[in-house]
């Protein structure tokens, strides 16, 4: 039944395709099954899949073997569930990519200094699935995973919202104002007001909710976490900005002390600078 239904749906969409017997699941991403592996264990629920892959020099291919490995995250910027839910272990399928618009370069992780050239055509395998509450293997390739995840989780938050910048000290900045007052500045006292939001949008503090405001001294250890004071370097008194911290910045491998946030999460602070004192 499951072979039946996929047959009709592919020669429906057939005709109307620019790659015959593709269809495409991503702007300018094109995908066709080459065979139907036995596996039941749908992908749908995986947070990362392990996938082997090699390419081809077009449209028409099926290689037997795989030369090349890399771990997914379903939540990437251009992998949807909606693609892998039909999907299963060992099934053997072949992606065309056609266009710079088609989340290749930033799915395979391609280097910038690497210039690619258009259509890529890729023969895939899915070999493994995981998830973040079921894995018991190597801690090494764990945190292979978690740092796979969390950088799809921020190439959503960056595609998605758009406008923010890296900044020289790794951290993701979007400023609204820059502000007219005094800098922020290694030494100054900075009164200042936040919001801080999980990637999927759980607000999980609020100054507003605790004090009216937040008040650190620039520079002193073990005020707030590194992304904090990252982010609003060369803000004025009066600035306001949004920054996207990645977990290396706020609180890393563990998570924080109090439980609240897990480990490897990115986190979107929303800052107003209120007052800058210099001492």
């Amino acid at each position: 039944m499951k072979k039946t239904v996929i047959s009709i749906v592919l020669f429906l969409v057939a005709c109307s395709e620019p790659y015959p017997g593709f269809r495409e699941i991503e702007n300018g991403c094109f995908f066709k099954w080459n065979e139907l592996g036995t596996e039941t264990h749908s992908l749908e629920d995986a947070d990362f899949i392990l996938l082997a892959y090699d390419y081809c020099k077009n449209s028409d291919c099926d290689s037997a073997s795989y030369g090349r490995q890399i771990v997914l995250g379903t939540s990437g910027a251009h992998f949807r569930k909606k693609f892998w839910k039909d999907l299963h272990i060992g099934d053997r399928f072949t992606l065309v990519f056609d266009s710079d618009e088609s989340g290749f370069e930033k799915s395979f992780s391609v280097p910038d200094s690497v210039a690619v050239k258009y259509p890529v055509v890729l023969s895939c395998e899915p070999m493994a699935m995981y998830g973040l509450n079921s894995y018991t293997g190597d801690s090494a390739y764990f945190e292979m995973l978690m740092e796979s995840r969390e950088k799809s989780l921020i190439d959503l938050w960056l595609t998605g919202e758009g406008g923010y910048a890296l900044n020289k000290n790794g951290v993701y900045v979007k400023i609204s104002e820059i502000g007219d007052g005094d800098s922020v500045y290694t030494g100054r006292e900075v009164v200042m007001s936040y919001k801080a939001y999980f990637y999927d949008g759980r607000l999980f503090d609020n100054t507003d909710e605790w004090t009216d405001t937040f008040t650190y001294v620039v520079g002193v250890p073990n005020q707030v976490i590194w992304g904090i004071t990252a982010g609003i370097d060369g803000l004025r008194e009066g600035g306001k900005a949004k920054i996207i911290i990645p977990s290396r910045f706020a609180f890393g491998k563990t998570g924080s002390s109090t439980g609240l946030v897990p480990p490897y999460e990115p986190l979107k602070y929303e800052i107003n600078i209120i007052d800058v004192n210099i001492n």
